[in-house]
């Protein structure tokens, strides 16, 4: 999968007004209370995905952004929830609850909506102490800095009926991202990894580790560690829907959030309706039965939860997420026209275009010249089978134009190794 340029299109708010110093007047970074800790990252890269969607209803007052860590200990945690927003989960399994029984399973990096004025009880299934973020919009009023690790400066001119989605990215080693959110305002997590951050008009804006909190104004390119990836989670705010009509305008709950129906009858991460839409069971996790789960498929990985192979190469999506960390929407990871199951036949790499390093893709090698992919130079004559290719000779032969001469001794002094009337004369 190619993640190295993608872009995202945000339509949202005005202007950012931050609180603290702003940096090159684009991005506020803020400390977490104590030292927020990184989430994990899931198994394969994966481009931005709305995770969680809301629809909020703003009245004219200034809201600000908010995050809120909750430490969920072994037994479990009721959490009061006074405001619409989104939970998610850090690095751990966890069950939601209201007083009508499980809402949610929440896996890692998996979020769920809030409508506000709720109490819900919260249980790691796996037994361990975890953390989980609150995250979305309070009117400014509310006490934010209080009580949260992250309380934003007011962002005016927001009332309406508005769209707020959470999503998410993987980066993978040196790749980018770029939010381009015009007069936007976005709040950035940086879950796992770091970045390099630049704003819309190219200047270094810092970089940005596990932990830290940002809200950027005006779009901006996140750079990962070209080590080790990064995992970015970000809030938009959407266009005003107040005037499309519909039901939008009119299912405002008493809690200022227009009611929507999250009910997860098998606690996969998707919701019924949303099950609807991708054809699969929404009262058995695994429809497809390959061992991930629905909401990983769709949230995370790309796939097909109604499909074993959703990407058609042979491949069955579970192998290859857990077992050679391929794209399982992809036939061809690296691109090299060889699909990820003929790699394996052949022994190639699915995740590297060129194997063997020669200069010519695995594909190339396979089905345009028959060039051994796993031998850089295939005729064992000192010259690689890409420069071999670049020079006109025979990546079989290693005298291509028979002259008594080899090619890697014709090349390195200069003559022609596909002319025997180009010859050498090697100087004392």
């Amino acid at each position: 999968m190619d993640t190295r340029n993608r872009t995202v299109r945000w339509n949202s708010v005005r202007r950012l007004a931050a609180s603290g110093a702003m940096v090159a007047g684009a991005l506020v970074v803020m400390a977490g209370s104590g030292g927020a800790q990184p989430l994990s990252s899931p198994a394969a890269p994966d481009s931005l995905q709305v995770i969680a969607q809301q629809i909020q209803a703003l009245e004219s007052e200034p809201y600000g952004w908010y995050v809120a860590q909750h430490v969920v200990p072994a037994q479990g945690l009721q959490l009061e929830i006074e405001a619409s927003g989104f939970l998610l989960s850090q690095d751990s399994r966890l069950l939601i609850e209201d007083e009508n029984g499980p809402i949610s399973v929440l896996d890692d990096g998996e979020a769920l909506a809030l409508t506000g004025d709720e109490t819900l009880d919260v249980a790691p299934l796996n037994g361990e102490t975890t953390t989980l973020y609150e995250i979305g919009l309070r009117p400014f009023a509310d006490g934010l800095v209080e009580e949260s690790m992250h309380a934003g400066s007011p962002l005016p001119n927001l009332s309406g009926i508005r769209e707020i989605e959470l999503g998410r990215d993987v980066l993978a080693p040196a790749s980018e991202l770029t939010i381009d959110s015009e007069d936007a305002v976005a709040l950035l997590m940086i879950a796992a990894g770091e970045v390099e951050v630049t704003g819309p008009d190219g200047a270094d804006l810092g970089t940005l580790g596990p932990g830290s909190i940002a809200e950027v104004e005006g779009g901006a390119t996140l750079e990962a560690d070209a080590s080790h990836g990064a995992t970015v989670v970000a809030v938009r705010i959407g266009e005003d829907l107040s005037g499309l009509g519909g039901s939008a305008a009119g299912s405002e709950s008493p809690g200022g959030t227009a009611q929507i129906d999250r009910t997860d009858s098998d606690g996969d991460g998707l919701t019924d309706a949303d099950e609807k839409i991708y054809g699969s069971d929404p009262h058995n996790p695994d429809t497809d039965e390959d061992t991930l789960s629905d909401g990983d498929e769709v949230h995370i990985y790309g796939s097909s939860p109604t499909s074993m192979d959703s990407d058609g190469d042979g491949l069955p999506d579970y192998n290859e997420v857990m077992q050679w960390n391929t794209d399982p929407a992809n036939p061809d990871t690296d691109g090299d026209g060889l699909n990820d199951h003929d790699e394996l036949g052949y022994n190639t790499d699915p995740l590297n275009a060129d194997s063997d390093g020669d200069g010519l893709s695995d594909g190339d090698e396979l089905l345009v010249y028959g060039t051994d992919p796993l031998d850089p130079d295939t005729d064992d004559d000192g010259v690689l089978d890409g420069t071999e290719i670049q020079y006109g000779s025979s990546p079989f032969a290693k005298d291509t134009d028979g002259d008594g001469q080899w090619d890697v001794d014709e090349i390195a002094f200069g003559s022609d190794p596909t002319d025997p009337n180009s010859k050498y004369v090697q100087q004392n």
